[in-house]
């Protein structure tokens, strides 16, 4: 395993890692990086099944959507 440091993705997602730390209490904070970095992030719904805006988010699904856009997928 410890060629691993080799490949580009194992250094990104250390970086990613110490990145999304800081941001434990601040899910809104990780939406807006996000966004800014062009990422579409996918609406929520209330209780009404109406759509509204995202506002909270595990590492998981942030991770997940870096992964799945096309020129930032790792």
């Amino acid at each position: 395993m410890a060629h691993q440091e080799n490949y580009d993705w194992v250094k990104a997602f250390k970086e990613i890692k110490e990145l999304v730390k800081g941001y434990r209490y601040n899910q809104k904070g990780l939406i807006t990086m996000l966004k800014d970095a062009g990422i579409a992030v996918p609406y929520d719904e209330n209780p009404e099944k109406i759509k509204v805006p995202l506002e909270q988010i595990d590492p998981f699904s942030f991770l997940s959507l870096i992964n799945k856009h096309p020129l930032l997928g790792i």
